[in-house]
């Protein structure tokens, strides 16, 4: 008789997970109003991609400059302010138990485009 083989035995669980929603049925009006909403969510996130672009190209232009100024009249105005952040993966890491004392959880809502 041989040496007994080894062998990895793997067990697979699977877990099957049905949800159930609420649902209205949309009437003509209500889908214009859905996707002229989608539309505008869209055209804001474009806007706000543009206003970052063109800051980052405002910022350049000043350099180090607080004003700029045209035709003797200061047009725009560099200010510099502070924050205070919170480092959260530093404070779970150094002191979960401080930040499970303060951590709060908020449920939102979240429009889907499907």
């Amino acid at each position: 008789m041989g040496k007994p083989a080894k062998a990895k035995v793997v067990n697979k669980v699977v877990q099957e997970v049905q949800m159930e929603q609420t649902a209205v049925v949309l009437d003509s009006e209500a889908l214009n109003i859905v996707n002229e909403f989608f539309s505008t969510r869209t055209l804001a996130n474009e806007l706000a991609k543009r206003q970052k672009d063109l800051e980052a190209q405002v910022k350049t232009i000043l350099g180090d400059a607080e004003v700029g100024i045209y035709d003797g009249k200061v047009r725009i105005e560099r200010d510099i302010r502070e924050r205070e952040n919170l480092d959260k993966k530093l404070l779970m890491s150094a002191f979960p138990e401080a930040y499970e004392a303060v951590v709060s959880k908020k449920p939102y809502v979240v429009l889907v485009a499907k």
